[in-house]
């Protein structure tokens, strides 16, 4: 017999970001408990506001299964001594739960053994429930927890009530203390007391909790607030879809009320203005008919609207406080310019090992020339060094350590305002941050781009060289993600260039920086703390050294930069579409140009569907196999003519001779699927009649050898110029 079970944890008011993965734990936990019981049950579901975890399991087994099952023992030879039990059987007994004189005994293989027949389950569900649901409520876990009460249990909040139900049977469990109820707390302040369960029922439950202002539904509570943004003001396409999960995470009874806001305050930039609003408030902004700001502004509150004006007058109050902070500093930042900002750089340490910002600047400055030059695009460079320089200096800024989110956007409004300079330039500062996230956009201006490269190739070698390299989860720099940024940015933008010249860049002058900032420390302390300059070069060179500590292990260096560019390059090319097997033939061949690697896999994908193109890959595996079997023979340096015996060697020869040329033309060009093409239609015909007539291991050794070098020949070449087409999967 089956029945429902309910779990309601009643907390205080649960951080809004915890309640999704509180959620979680405990729906796996508990289905994870009931399959390892043997309580056969439906799907666990799960629903939350601030103030409570509710659980529900349509049927669960009244009792666990009963499992019998035959259970071996030592030979009987050891069990007993003088006919008296050994500690070997005594151990046996006490693991199957039966006096000595109960164990049985079988003979097998003319052996006799200890025996027991043990059953396992059967116990009541409620008594495993009342034991475990305490157990898992202590194994759940939080960014950040607290105790109460002088309790041992933590959590996020303190645990004010338990409610756990069987069908109609209350599982009378304890927590610390707390013990489990009936009773169940509506609203904190709307509702006219707690309630009680009667019955696991879950439908009556989310019927009492509505009657008693609570909605429980998270989703129904995100398209209440939804529905009254959009009717009070906020345009859909701008609605900030996060902020809203936040709101219905923070609510029970959710409701938008609108204020206003003093017109002065529209002077501010909107993005100062939006982000005031959603950090300290949680409100939104409202628009008007033009999508303009409107001097208003719409928050969620947790309540009726009974008394409407005074909660309106209440949020005016504090939003109207908060921007009048954000004008003071806005008014204070623009005081002083991003060049003059750019000396105090000079203090503010971008990585320990690595430096200050002021000299990233300057490094990323000098990588975005670099940039330029190496792509043909000087001009946009030009631009992205300048706004190199200045882009970090808006981190001194007030606004910037008030709203560290708007890094980067308060530069280039600063870079505009304030010093004046070109719309692209500014426009770069913001880029360069670009993209923020996995699903943010991409720099869209040319300067932008680069500047964004410049800057993340910097950071993402910087931190490799200080043996920062992510490991496993660990990512502080957050630099698979850069990686990320930077390569769709470069096949975006279509930049073509030599990877691996443009890290040497940054390796360099990476070098050159450490010697600076190893001199900038000793000459730090020596004035800070009066150290004569007589133990200077001594005790604080060792400093020095150990506040700069980078990668002396070069080969190491080389395959954590080269394991950390592939591993984000084969995903960016995965969702581009690209198989498995053709990311790993172009792995296979050397990709110096990111570009030139993302076209050259695009135009393989495609050529899958030709079946001449897959005959060329299946000639190609078995050159390629050949070619490692050096134990039957090995290639000649070179193909010499004057050896050919049989037509179809010279043949292929003639045909792979005659094709060089034009498929060479074509690869220059990165023309990869014409060349493809005409490989596949010239080559693969006569390399199947060389495979299929002609006997490579010849008796005569340099025939042989001569015979190698051509298969050798031609699977280096192609393998080297297009791809490791042994690779492609035919079948």
């Amino acid at each position: 017999m089956s029945l429902p079970f309910f779990l309601e944890i009643g907390t205080e008011e649960l951080p809004a970001s915890y309640l999704p993965s509180y959620a979680s734990q405990m729906k796996e936990a508990l289905e994870a408990f009931l399959t390892s019981a043997m309580l056969e049950h439906k799907e666990v579901v799960c629903a939350w506001t601030p103030r409570r975890l509710a659980f529900f399991c349509e049927a669960v087994a009244e009792k666990q299964a009963v499992k019998e099952s035959d259970v071996k023992g030592p030979p009987v030879s050891v069990s007993f001594k003088d006919g008296e039990p050994t500690k070997a059987a005594l151990s046996f007994a006490s693991k199957v739960g039966l006096p000595i004189e109960s164990v049985g005994r079988v003979e097998e293989n003319g052996k006799e053994y200890l025996f027991a027949r043990v059953k396992e389950g059967g116990n009541a569900a409620s008594d495993l429930l009342k034991n475990k649901i305490p157990e898992l409520i202590k194994g759940l876990r939080s960014p950040k927890s607290m105790r109460w009460d002088v309790k041992p249990t933590t959590f996020a909040r303190p645990i004010r009530s338990l409610c756990c139900l069987l069908g109609d049977e209350l599982i009378d469990c304890d927590l610390d203390g707390l013990e489990a109820s009936r009773e169940i707390k509506g609203h904190r302040f709307l509702a006219p007391g707690p309630f009680t369960m009667k019955t696991a029922d879950f439908s009556e439950y989310e019927k009492l909790l509505k009657e008693h202002f609570v909605i429980l539904s998270f989703p129904e509570r995100r398209n209440i607030i939804k529905e009254q943004l959009l009717k009070f003001g906020c345009l859909e396409e701008r609605l900030d879809e996060e902020l809203i999960d936040i709101c219905a995470n923070l609510t029970e009874y959710p409701n938008c009320v609108k204020g206003d806001i003093a017109p002065e305050y529209l002077e501010l930039p909107p993005e100062v203005l939006i982000t005031t609003l959603k950090k300290h408030q949680k409100s939104f902004p409202c628009y008007d008919a033009k999508g303009g700001l409107e001097a208003a502004f719409l928050s969620v509150t947790n309540n009726d609207l009974k008394e409407k004006e005074l909660i309106k007058t209440g949020y005016e109050r504090v939003i109207s406080a908060r921007l009048s902070d954000a004008r003071f500093f806005f008014n204070e930042d623009k005081e002083v310019t991003l060049k003059e900002r750019r000396e105090r750089l000079k203090t503010v340490v971008f990585q320990k090992d690595i430096g200050t910002y002021y000299s990233k600047t300057e490094r990323v400055a000098c990588i975005a020339t670099k940039l330029g030059e190496m792509t043909g695009k000087e001009e946009a460079a030009e631009i992205a060094s300048e706004a190199a320089l200045i882009s970090r200096s808006d981190l001194t800024t007030a606004m910037v350590f008030e709203f560290p989110e708007l890094q980067g956007i308060m530069g280039r409004i600063y870079a505009e305002r304030v010093d004046k300079v070109s719309r692209e330039q500014a426009l770069a500062i913001e880029e360069m941050y670009k993209p923020r996230s996995a699903g943010d956009d991409l720099p869209e201006t040319l300067p932008g781009a680069i500047l964004s490269i410049a800057d993340k190739i910097d950071t993402i070698i910087g931190c490799v060289t200080v043996g920062l390299a992510p490991t496993g989860s660990a990512d502080p720099y957050m630099l698979r993600r850069q990686t990320f940024g930077l390569l769709k940015t470069i096949i975006a933008h279509g930049l073509s260039f030599k990877l691996s010249s443009l890290i040497k860049i940054a390796l360099e002058l990476l070098e050159a920086d450490s010697e600076s900032f190893k001199k900038n420390i000793v000459s730090m302390f020596t004035e800070k703390m009066g150290v004569s300059a007589a133990i200077q070069e001594n005790e604080l060179g060792l400093i020095a050294e150990s506040w700069f500590a980078p990668h002396s292990d070069e080969a190491k260096l080389e395959k954590q930069i080269s394991s950390l560019f592939m591993g984000r390059f084969e995903t960016v090319l995965k969702e581009e579409g690209i198989s498995y097997d053709i990311i790993q033939a172009v792995f296979g061949s050397p990709w110096p140009d990111i570009l030139v690697a993302s076209r050259k896999a695009k135009e393989l994908q495609e050529m899958k569907k030709d079946p001449a193109f897959l005959t060329l890959c299946n000639m190609l595996t078995r050159c390629v196999n050949i070619a490692k079997d050096e134990k039957k023979g090995k290639a000649a340096a070179e193909v010499d003519p004057n050896l050919f015996t049989e037509k179809e060697e010279k043949e292929l020869w003639s045909a792979w001779e005659s094709v060089k040329p034009e498929a060479h033309s074509l690869l220059e060009n990165c023309q990869f699927g014409k060349a493809v093409k005409l490989l596949a239609d010239k080559v693969a015909g006569p390399l199947d009649a060389f495979f299929t007539n002609v006997r490579i291991y010849a008796d005569d050794k340099a025939v042989a050898s001569n015979r190698l070098a051509i298969l050798k020949n031609v699977s280096d070449t192609i393998q080297t110029k297009i791809a490791d087409l042994s690779k492609i999967v035919t079948a």
